[in-house]
């Protein structure tokens, strides 16, 4: 999983594409767990129309703000995504204990 459009259609398969799972699948891969984080994440989120439908361009849009945020590039902040803890993975690790990979 090495793109934006991967990462978002992994999220969207599971019904999890709202900002509150959003947060919590960052947190898991690449933001730390505290309140001031949390804060800093919902910011990135704060003009989505749906909070509980978060459409693609939103999505990317976040990612590109967190990421310039963190000084570093789109690109490093998705492969952090695909590679870490975050809810891709433990979909994929899912799927495979169930036997669907």
């Amino acid at each position: 999983m090495d793109n934006i459009q991967e990462i978002f259609n992994t999220i969207t398969s599971s019904n999890d594409n709202t900002v509150a799972n959003m947060l919590k699948w960052l947190q898991e891969g690449i933001v730390e767990k505290s309140e001031s984080a949390e804060k800093e994440v919902l910011a990135h989120f704060s003009d989505v129309a749906d909070k509980q439908n978060v459409n693609f361009e939103e999505f990317k849009g976040a990612l590109e703000k967190l990421s310039a945020s963190k000084n570093i590039s789109v690109e490093d902040t998705v492969q952090r995504l695909a590679a870490g803890n975050g809810l891709p993975n433990a979909l994929n690790q899912a799927a495979t204990a169930l036997g669907f990979k």
